[in-house]
């Protein structure tokens, strides 16, 4: 290897050019004593297009107070900082994570502008503690790091990031921190420009993918797609948090986690698959979960929301398809669970639908269940239906555990409540066990569809104009995209959750089905094959997450299918065809995973149904020994 070796402390300003000593070398920064590489005050430290950094073990890059570093990489030639012991850059070798202890902004830094930066096996990728000028980066990238970056502030301080890739964090993608005012700022250019994955190595790896613990800040988390991290968001300390417009799927714990005291803001965020469930709500947190979707999420009780001595209002969420994983008197509310303690909780304008418990004791609440000792729980203009225990039979949608809280129900549809341990009493304005006729997923019926209306249409508690934070009258049950209470629509809002458009159609030729193997997927028996569902509209647009895709097994004639299982819960057994919901990956595409087991050889055929259209043909899926 060719290198130029540094260390100490620059005497100046400096520009560093790719190739110091000809075609592959690179900038070796060695540890001398306790001495690191520092920019000094007045300096500045400038990266050229195409500059590799290689750190030994313990060595750092500190930017001190008064200093400023530029990176002027390019989206064709990224500046690189990495370890020492990296031969192959940017390939990714879990075994070199810690290496060096990465780039530091010290407090009272003069900042600088940052343009594709690659940062490889450092222990905190970036630190940040009480910048003076406030640096921006544009197109940084973060790997195998312990955290990737670290903002520390109690001055104050803002920070401006566009386009943000963090990639296999030990501890946690980003973490905010300290006790003073900070505003930090994440931007997305291009699409995934925010994205933090965590595929672990192995058990032991417990990221978070967003960490926050500062005081008196209020964050903006927005933009963001994190998968697959412990907790995708983790919030443990007080604020005005705003958590909007992410994708949070397929953490091992919780969607977002609010550990304790705190106001947040959770709107308008896809939170799907997460192991540990959707969203916690923890002791004294008095916040608002507005507009999300919160689908196919587990945990033991309130797979899709949980919420602990809390205040929380609940408002135009989708909740469905999540699932309560315990089969005992704590388990149930597969769509919101409100525990133990003075919890007060308000639910105004949500669809709680198609949640599951494995509950088989005789009804805990698929839909909700209440514990509240002394809280006021006020349940108005929601649809609480169609939840189901593990054998699939009809079971309470709302369950009071007879505490001494209270439940004020009014205007709703609710499609079951049994009597048996229940204290549930629903009120006249209630529609006890009428069907609200869904459409195209969690849309209602309406006159302009084939079938009976949805008796949800105009039997809400008051105008759709009236309700708040946003009025509903700007948005819309109806496949067409009528709006509330406009027009054919009367004045009383309808009842559950608004989309902000109408239903729209899959196409079947534009959209896309493939596989994460040959076409037609071809297994090696005992192992498995990911088919990918991309729906597609009339203008080859991804449609987007919420859609209620199925995929349909169908028996070859006198093919067997022994030895056929599946991950998402689509099987092809006997001799008639299964159909089965797919895994929402809240990106607009769509997930089956179908398994083998060993010594079986066989085949099958797979057809995909978008809101109960047809979008492709019939897929071969074969097997072989």
């Amino acid at each position: 290897e060719d290198y130029v070796r540094f260390t100490g402390t620059l005497t100046g300003s400096m520009s560093l050019s790719a190739n110091p000593v000809g075609p592959a070398s690179y900038w070796r920064v060695l540890v001398s004593g306790s001495t690191d590489l520092s920019v000094p005050s007045g300096a500045t430290l400038t990266l050229a297009a195409g500059v590799v950094m290689k750190f030994e073990l313990g060595a750092e890059l500190n930017i001190n107070s008064g200093a400023t570093l530029n990176v002027n990489g390019t989206s064709g030639s990224h500046v690189i900082m990495t370890s020492s012991t990296d031969a192959d850059v940017g390939n990714g070798n879990s075994t070199l994570r810690d290496d060096w202890n990465g780039l530091n902004f010290k407090a009272g830094s003069a900042g600088g502008t940052i343009n594709f930066l690659d940062i490889w096996y450092a222990f905190d990728c970036i630190d940040f503690s009480n910048v003076s000028s406030n640096p921006t980066f544009n197109n940084l990238s973060l790997s195998y790091c312990t955290d990737g970056l670290r903002i520390n502030s109690s001055t104050g301080m803002i920070l401006s990031f566009s386009d943000l890739q963090i990639n296999e964090g030990f501890a946690n993608g980003i973490v905010l921190e300290g006790s003073g005012s900070m505003s930090t700022t994440f931007t997305e250019t291009v699409p995934d420009g925010l994205k933090i994955t965590d595929i672990p190595f192995n058990g032991a790896d417990l990221a978070n993918g967003i960490y926050i613990s500062n005081t008196d800040a209020t964050n903006s988390v927005s933009g963001f797609t994190i998968t697959g991290a412990a907790d995708a968001i983790q919030i443990d300390i007080s604020g005005s948090n705003v958590i909007e417009n992410n994708i949070l799927r397929q953490a091992r714990t919780f969607g977002i986690n609010h550990t304790s005291n705190g106001n947040p803001n959770i709107r308008n965020n896809i939170i799907v698959n997460n192991a540990g469930g959707g969203i916690s709500a923890g002791s004294g947190t008095n916040g608002n979960i507005i507009g999300n979707l919160v689908r196919q999420n587990s945990r033991s009780s309130g797979g899709g929301i949980f919420i602990n001595d809390s205040s929380v209002v609940f408002e135009n969420n989708l909740i469905v398809e999540n699932r309560s994983t315990i089969d005992s008197a704590s388990g149930g509310g597969s769509g919101i669970y409100v525990a133990t303690g003075t919890s007060t909780a308000t639910l105004i304008n949500n669809t709680i639908a198609n949640n599951t418990s494995i509950d088989t004791g005789g009804g805990e609440g698929a839909g909700v269940h209440v514990e509240s000792d002394g809280g006021t729980i006020t349940i108005r203009d929601n649809i609480i239906y169609g939840n189901i225990d593990a054998s699939g039979s009809p079971e309470n949608d709302i369950m009071d555990d007879a505490r001494s809280g209270t439940i004020s129900s009014n205007n709703n549809i609710i499609g079951a409540i049994q009597a048996a341990g229940n204290s549930f009493v629903a009120n006249v304005s209630d529609l006890v066990g009428s069907n609200p006729e869904f459409v195209k997923g969690w849309y209602l019926n309406s006159p302009i569809d084939v079938g009976a209306d949805s008796p949800a249409i105009d039997a809400g508690s008051t105008n759709a104009s009236a309700v708040l934070p946003t009025p509903l009258n700007t948005s819309t049950t109806r496949t067409d995209g009528g709006l509330d209470g406009v027009g054919s629509d009367l004045a009383l809002v309808n009842l559950g959750y608004h989309y902000v458009g109408g239903a729209v159609d899959a196409n079947a030729i534009n959209s896309s089905v493939t596989s994460d193997m040959t076409t037609p997927p071809t297994i090696t028996s005992g192992n498995s094959v990911v088919i990918i569902i991309t729906p597609l509209d009339l203008s080859s647009s991804i449609i987007g997450a919420g859609l209620e895709v199925h995929a349909e097994f169908g028996l070859n004639p006198g093919v067997p299918s022994t030895g056929m299982i599946s991950t998402t819960g689509v099987s092809s057994t006997g001799t008639n065809p299964t159909m089965s919901l797919v895994r929402d990956l809240g990106d607009g595409s769509y997930e089956v995973t179908v398994n083998t087991t060993a010594g079986s050889t066989g085949s099958d055929t797979i057809t995909v149904f978008v809101n109960g259209v047809t979008i492709s043909t019939t897929i071969p899926v074969i097997w072989t020994l």
